[in-house]
């Protein structure tokens, strides 16, 4: 009897897994460990070296950013293994859904390991569309469109809004709070000291609190009493928090001032969802149902997962198949003589060879047939000989596959450089012209044309051509065309460059792994080097995928190095989509042995569109959500009128001011006694957790002003020249603040040194000495293990700072006081703007010379890309951007409308997106080229700016107080914070919640920008 199918959903958590089967619409939950079906996401080896999870005894391995590598693949392939042996065999479809917060790295590495899993039809999604899934099959939610997740996690709280459409859900909008982890062995610490308890053991109480007002917590020497009470005390202040983050969200998707008005579901999940403070403040402030499982929280995604697999697995199984062509072929039709300057053609055929019907004729035809009397009427009129090689393809390919040719002549031309096609038809024809130089002439030169499937190289025909003078007969070369088909390519290439990461996916995913080894995959297995070698062995080719991030890739390099030393002619075909080809001269970046290879040029790099072979349906396009605002420009409004809509206030330290209830003034009567009581005991609550953190929900959450009575001591911001309005603004140069990389610590040019201050709360801090002169200037490593101050006064210098020692480590005269400094990526090289030199002065501070290379023109602002080769300069007189390219001391610059009056850069991949104000516009330009892709007016005069770390969204601080949202895709402002202070600086932090003015007064304001 056969197997019934099923399919399996795992819900991967920040600190606990769960999983469940689905089969014919009955969803099931999966003992993992012991009698658990949610265990912690760690696991130990045992002594056969098998995964055995849960919290055994001995060492474990939990899951995280300093997981070992392959803790996530052994991780997966245990669960599936669990439910495999329990179901009978392997699943026929899978989902994981993974925390919404997770970042681009994280999804990446979790895809890697999926497909390691070499599970058919298995796909990823966020954690709040599988409850969402959850939500439609089991009709908890109803009819409704849209529905509000808040997952409540022990390490964190993720809200989002969940839209469903066309029978897909996808997430409108985000946000994060902090969870409440630590709150169990907060709750053992204050129940003690007499009894000694374990957090197990209160964790079990706090459990029994979600049904019982009291318990009793037993331990050794006693047993404690604990009510609801001591419990909403001690989760306060997460769950206070996760509502105001919940309101942010609502918000963000579209819904005015948070509320709720149309939304029928909030769905509550996680561990803590069973307190029921969460539930009373949500029900409080929503008019939406609330939904919460206190018999499984942590299952109902693991849940939704499985219907959603299950889905995938139904439709496959419906679907028409996907038209399939394993007998293609390419042939090259190439002369065996050219002239020299003559221009000749080539011609590429791919095609089928098995025999086919024609669709006009009815009758069956012969493809090869068809190719070579096509090949004749090209070169009808040619007299040079011609010859065909043919390669067959290494695997079928799949209608619609994206097909890229690239012919290649060595000390000749080629006209068009490549081409591209999909393949649907039984014959495609490409023709190309190639023309060899005049110094070829009495010789015989090697060409070829490599195949690839988008980027991924999968054949190649190499042939050789004589070459004469004129039309003078020639012998045909002795040699013999080769014609390679590759049936194993190792693809090597850096996780940063996230397109070549989804392209090489795609490819994997179209032909499979049995053809493209996926090295970014393979590292995720552990002790992957040795079998990294074995396969890099067992590989046709080698293809390596060559960028500024590949060229510092240690791992990368690993594998490149290994490739060249096993010596096999034609092995290792490097190819590269970055212009100019990266390279690192003083590195030897690429060395003599892989810079003689041929090299490929690859057009940017895309995803193939292939269809999977097994997989659901692509996702369609989604569409904006019909109820977003956009709030048009405006100055901040005036104080609103008696019974209007008072504005966000301009500083959030205190108690949070949560929603009143929302809804018309009628859909809800005057409050009961219980109910006044109720929100009473919240207000104390809130107002507790709000003694503890600063809690910020729609705007300013924090300031620190300057001067004695101040505490921060912090400098001012030198004062703006020329006079307060958008046209004269001249504050270019100013960089007296800079945050760490992990956004922990704002730095500020303060007196006698620089300010260390705690980005949560803005409070205390400490002061790194420095002497010798005034702080100008401020910046930190990209790792944050130094800070780099800019030193006027009568010996100009850059100091080097170590912020934990908070001691001096190095210094360097410099020429004059530099207006900027900046470190340069990969190097121990720091970069710096002298006002009124065309030239910057450059540190290496491993040597301690100075040299100060010519640039465009004189800079009071500087900034070096990423990659460390792009140095943008820029001064406050000068209608112009000035761009020095550091590896070939090349400088150019960009013209602009006016003088800049604030600019800031963000970088993506291999361009550099830069915002800069002249007067009262923000114009978008991207580099390389220079190219104005948005423009927004501010009449307000902009005075700061700064990028969203996902980019498109551009915050710009202006003259009357206030933070502008611009959306630079739509080239609108969509939001204006009311901030109530100028910016002088403003930077945001690396996860995009916050913003950091740096005033003119000297102070600095915290804004929350979620809010």
């Amino acid at each position: 009897m056969d197997r019934e199918g099923y399919a399996l959903g795992v819900d991967i958590g920040m600190s606990t897994v769960a999983a469940a089967v689905c089969r014919q619409g009955i969803t099931d939950a999966v003992v993992l460990a012991g009698v658990a079906a949610v265990v912690p996401t760690r696991y130990r080896l045992d002594e056969h070296a098998q995964a055995v999870l849960g919290e055994p005894e001995g060492p474990i391995r939990p899951l995280g950013d300093d997981a070992p590598p392959g803790a996530l693949v052994r991780l997966l392939r245990t669960i599936v293994d669990v439910v495999s042996d329990r179901e009978g065999g392997p699943p026929d479809a899978a989902v994981i859904a993974h925390p919404t917060s997770w970042d681009e790295a994280h999804r990446d590495r979790l895809a890697a390991a999926v497909r390691l899993l070499d599970l058919p039809a298995t796909r990823i999604v966020t954690t709040h569309e599988a409850v969402a899934a959850h939500l439609a099959a089991t009709e908890e939610a109803g009819d409704a469109r849209s529905v509000a997740v808040l997952d409540a996690g022990a390490t964190q709280c993720t809200t989002a809004v969940v839209v469903r459409r066309a029978g897909r859900f996808e997430v409108l909008s985000t946000e994060t709070s902090p969870g409440a982890d630590g709150a169990d062995e907060t709750l053992r610490r204050r129940l003690g000291p007499d009894v000694e308890l374990s957090v197990s053991a209160v964790r079990r109480a706090r459990e029994e609190l979600t049904t019982a007002a009291d318990t009793t917590v037993v331990g050794v020497g006693g047993e404690v009493h604990l009510d609801r009470r001591q419990l909403e005390m001690v989760l306060a202040l997460p769950i206070s928090s996760a509502v105001l983050a919940l309101m942010a969200t609502l918000r963000a998707a579209g819904f005015p001032e948070g509320r709720g008005d149309g939304l029928r579901c909030v769905a509550v999940v996680g561990g803590w969802s069973r307190t029921p403070l969460l539930r009373e403040l949500l029900e409080q402030h929503l008019p939406a149902s609330v939904l919460c499982f206190p018999g499984e929280p942590d299952i109902v995604a693991a849940r939704g997962a499985a219907v959603l697999a299950e889905h995938d697995r139904v439709v496959l199984a419906e679907a028409e198949p996907v038209a399939w062509d394993d007998d293609v072929q390419f042939t090259v039709h190439r002369p065996a003589t050219v002239s020299a300057k003559t221009w000749t053609p080539l011609l590429l055929f791919a095609h089928k060879t098995d025999a086919v019907v024609d669709p006009d004729s009815g009758e069956t035809v012969d493809p090869t047939h068809l190719v070579q009397k096509a090949a004749e009427r090209a070169v009808a009129d040619r007299s040079e000989p011609y010859g065909s090689v043919a390669a067959p393809a290494a695997q079928r390919l799949a209608h619609g596959d994206e097909i890229v040719v690239e012919p290649w002549l060595r000390e000749g031309e080629v006209n068009p450089p490549s081409a591209a096609f999909r393949w649907e038809e039984a014959v495609h024809k490409v023709e190309f012209r190639i023309r060899a130089s005049e110094r070829a002439v009495g010789r015989s030169l090697s060409g070829g044309v490599r195949i690839f499937l988008g980027v991924v190289l999968i054949g190649e025909v190499t042939f050789r051509i004589a070459v004469t003078r004129g039309r003078q007969a020639a012998t045909p070369p002795r040699e013999r065309d080769v014609a390679v088909r590759y049936r194993k390519i190792f693809a090597s290439y850096s996780h940063r460059d996230a397109d070549i990461v989804r392209a090489v996916s795609s490819a994997v995913s179209v032909i499979g792994d049995r053809y493209i080894v996926d090295s970014a995959a393979l590292r995720a297995g552990e002790r992957w080097e040795p079998r990294l070698r074995e396969l890099i062995e067992e590989a046709d080719v080698f293809q390596l995928f060559w960028s500024h991030n590949a060229m510092r890739s240690e791992h990368v390099r690993d594998e490149w190095e290994y490739a060249l030393r096993l010596g096999r002619e034609g092995f290792v075909r490097p190819v590269f989509w970055e212009d100019p080809r990266p390279q690192d001269v003083a590195a030897g970046l690429p060395p003599e042995s892989l810079d003689r290879l041929h090299w490929s040029w690859l057009h940017p790099p895309v995803p193939t569109a292939a269809r999977r072979p097994a997989g659901p349906p692509p996702r369609p396009a989604l569409p904006p959500p019909e109820a977003a605002v956009t709030v048009p420009h405006s100055p901040p409004p005036p104080s609103a009128p008696a019974g209007a809509p008072l504005p966000p206030p301009t500083v959030r330290i205190g108690t949070p001011d949560l929603p009143p209830p929302f809804g018309a003034a009628g859909d809800r009567s005057a409050p009961s006694a219980a109910g006044a009581r109720r929100k009473k005991r919240h207000l104390a609550l809130l107002a507790a957790a709000a003694a503890l953190v600063i809690v910020g929900g729609a705007a300013v959450v924090g300031q620190v002003n300057s001067g004695p009575t101040g505490g921060a001591a912090v400098a001012a911001a030198p004062p703006a020249r020329g006079a307060d309005s958008a046209g004269s603004f001249r504050a270019i140069g100013t960089d007296r603040s800079a945050l760490s990389p992990d956004g922990a610590t704002l730095y500020l040019a303060a007196t006698g040194g620089v300010r260390a201050l705690p980005a949560t709360d803005l409070a205390g801090g400490v002061t790194i000495p420095v002497t010798g002169g005034e702080v100008r200037a401020l910046s930190v490593s990209l790792d944050g293990s130094q800070v780099f101050a800019s030193l006027g006064g009568a010996v100009p210098a850059v100091v080097v700072l170590d912020p934990v020692a908070r001691s001096e480590v190095g210094r360097f005269q410099l020429p004059a006081a530099a207006a900027s400094v900046r470190p340069v990526p990969g190097r121990p090289e720091l970069v710096a703007a002298l006002p009124g030199r065309r030239a910057v002065a450059l540190v290496d501070t491993s040597t301690g010379t100075v040299t100060t290379p010519p640039s465009p023109l004189a800079a009071d602002w500087l900034r070096v890309g990423l990659d460390g080769r792009a140095w943008f300069l820029a001064n406050a007189d000068t209608a112009a951007l000035g761009v020095t390219l550091a590896d070939s001391a090349v400088g150019t610059t960009i013209p602009l409308p006016g003088p800049p009056a604030v600019i800031a850069i963000r970088e993506t991949g291999v361009r550099q997106q830069l915002a800069v104000a002249t007067g009262a516009t923000v114009a978008v330009l991207e580099w390389p080229g220079g190219a104005a892709t948005a423009s927004v007016q501010v009449p307000t005069g902009p005075r700061a700016l700064a990028w969203a770390p996902e980019g498109a969204i551009l915050y710009v601080a202006d003259a009357a107080g206030s933070l502008l949202v611009v959306d630079t895709a739509r080239a609108i402002v969509t939001r204006t914070i009311p901030v109530g202070a100028v910016a002088a600086e403003l930077v945001v932090s690396p996860d995009g919640r916050y913003g950091y003015q740096y005033n003119a007064d000297g102070s600095v304001t915290k804004v929350d920008l979620a809010g």
